[in-house]
């Protein structure tokens, strides 16, 4: 499941920072996602600071990150859709993060697809 940190909203939206599992399995190679992410720079990084409050990542966390076992993504959740009620904003926040969650992945997968792949 994704763990998400709500951020600042402007005009645009609200922005969120995503932490999810890093798919299992291999690419064509046999490298695991993990170890392409990690090579290609896709994975091991954050743009929140260490800590346990508001807009922060605990120290937990951060070690998955930087061990390539859970990817830290973006997404804008638009300010004025899913409603005016809390729960019904928060709902549509939870589609945009499990939106922005399945195109990760699918990216992800199609652009380290072949990565580490050698041929002597």
């Amino acid at each position: 499941m994704s763990k998400i940190h709500a951020l600042e909203t402007g005009p645009n939206g609200t922005r969120v920072v995503i932490h999810v599992p890093v798919p299992s399995g291999t690419n064509v190679p046999g490298i695991t996602w993990q170890a392409a992410g990690l090579a290609s720079g896709d994975l091991g990084h954050t743009v929140l600071t260490v800590g346990t409050g508001p807009g922060q990542t605990t120290q937990v966390e951060l070690d998955a990150i930087a061990a390539g076992t859970t990817a830290e993504l973006e997404a804008v959740a638009q300010a004025d859709s899913g409603g005016t009620t809390a729960a019904a904003r928060i709902a549509t926040l939870n589609e945009v993060v499990a939106r922005a969650v399945a195109d990760w992945t699918e990216t992800l997968k199609a652009k380290l697809k072949f990565f580490g792949y050698t041929q002597a």
